[in-house]
């Protein structure tokens, strides 16, 4: 798949300063947040700059977008309608995907809460940065089957947050990792076949995830909520 390619090359670009933007404005003070304080300049300097219009990878994206568009099913549909609110990302890790059982999701949710907090913080910082649109509103041939989002695009929230989610249970439950991970790209890929997201949205989302899950494990507050994490996993 083309996201498997954007993720890699995403990857290579994410550790070099590729961004000559100026510097960022911090509506939020990150220095506040319990676990991650790195400021956003840091983040962006590390981080490859949204796709230029009528780009190549642009154009790729349209392309993979129609593509899913053209074949998506009516129950693919529901799914990314299901999955559509950030809300439900700890769910779709929940029983009905048969990953996590009730009790289970619930603990996640509750023990994980600050660390994708502070991840949704990023992520609506470098959203509003790129100002990137949503492909429906930067070509008229996607028509999504998913509800149209008021935020922008890049990165991919859905994607960063699932992948932040998988690495939080494979650390916890390592004996599962490749089905979290695996979930967690599902989540990913229904916000490109539901029309709501450029595959290399996903793509960025992801290597931020990798990004946002090096720094949380720098953090002994984190180390705390981890360690809640596998005991929580194990009583169940």
């Amino acid at each position: 798949m083309k996201t498997q390619m954007y993720t890699l090359l995403f990857f290579f670009l994410f550790v070099q300063s590729a961004s000559a933007h100026a510097s960022l404005t911090q509506p939020i003070d990150f220095s506040k947040h319990q676990i991650v304080k790195v400021s956003l300049e840091a983040v962006e300097k590390s981080f490859v700059p949204s796709p230029a219009k009528g780009s190549k990878i642009e154009q790729d994206d349209f392309a993979e977008l129609l593509t899913w568009q053209s074949k998506r099913t009516d129950a693919q549909c529901k799914i990314a309608v299901d999955e559509a609110a950030i809300a439900t990302v700890y769910s779709a890790f929940g029983p009905d995907y048969k990953i996590l059982d009730a009790k289970q999701t619930q603990e996640l949710a509750k023990i994980m809460s600050t660390a994708v907090n502070e991840e949704i913080d990023y992520i609506r910082s470098l959203k509003d940065y790129y100002k990137r649109p949503r492909p429906y509103d930067a070509n008229s041939q996607i028509h999504p089957c998913a509800k149209k989002e008021t935020t922008l695009a890049y990165p991919s929230g859905h994607a960063a947050i699932s992948r932040f989610i998988a690495h939080a249970l494979s650390a916890a439950d390592p004996a599962n990792s490749k089905k979290y991970f695996a979930r967690a790209d599902e989540v990913a890929l229904n916000r490109v076949l539901g029309g709501v997201h450029h595959p290399s949205d996903i793509a960025a989302g992801k290597v931020f995830a990798d990004y946002f899950w090096q720094q949380c494990e720098q953090s002994s507050e984190f180390h705390k909520s981890l360690l809640a994490l596998t005991l929580a996993l194990k009583k169940i």
